[in-house]
């Protein structure tokens, strides 16, 4: 979201951030959700399919931000940006100051 409604709308923010991470722990903890996301997606994706995606090893559900030091890098080197920020969190809002981002 952007800062001014951040600014704007601190509370709905941060309840909005507290509901995506028990959500997020909800698929995670329960993979058995999948038949609930295949029939919220119209049976378009299968549950199988949706099992696969949470189930993937490859991918980390969280809401927690890596890499953002990384892409900020890659930024500044291909001139996108001209300065990289000292730390991820001048990237974030301070909801999320408190986990271990990168």
């Amino acid at each position: 979201m952007m800062n001014e409604f951040y600014e704007q709308n601190t509370g709905f923010s941060t309840k909005l951030y507290s509901i995506l991470e028990t959500q997020i722990g909800a698929l995670v903890d329960n993979p058995a959700a999948a038949q609930d996301l295949s029939a919220n997606a119209g049976g378009k994706t299968s549950p199988e399919s949706f099992e696969k995606y949470l189930t993937n090893p490859a991918i980390t559900y969280t809401t927690e931000p890596h890499g953002l030091q990384d892409i900020a890098g890659f930024m500044k080197e291909i001139g996108m940006i001209s300065k990289t920020p000292d730390s991820w969190k001048d990237l974030t809002f301070p909801t999320v100051h408190e986990r271990a981002g990168s």
